[in-house]
């Protein structure tokens, strides 16, 4: 029987790097300063559903690994 090995949640700094660094493929976000509706997109579009993925993830990571930072100076203060 072959199990599914799911790749574990881990939060890693080149993870993070890399999806920030990703950014600068996205298309253009229009101005909202044209007249409408030539500024509206469609939300569902799956280029702006994979943006809004990808944010979502760099917001977890940032969270992660600053929590993580923060209980290793919390750790080692009371360790010292």
């Amino acid at each position: 029987m072959v199990m599914d090995k799911k790749k574990p949640d881990i939060a890693t700094r080149d993870e993070l790097d890399h999806l920030i660094a990703d950014r600068k493929n996205d298309p253009e976000v229009p101005e909202y300063n044209h007249p409408a509706p030539s500024w509206i997109d469609n939300s569902e579009d799956p280029k702006r559903i994979q943006m809004r993925m990808r944010e979502r993830r760099i917001n977890y990571l940032e969270s992660r690994l600053n929590s993580a930072g923060r209980e290793f100076e919390r750790e080692f203060e009371r360790n010292s």
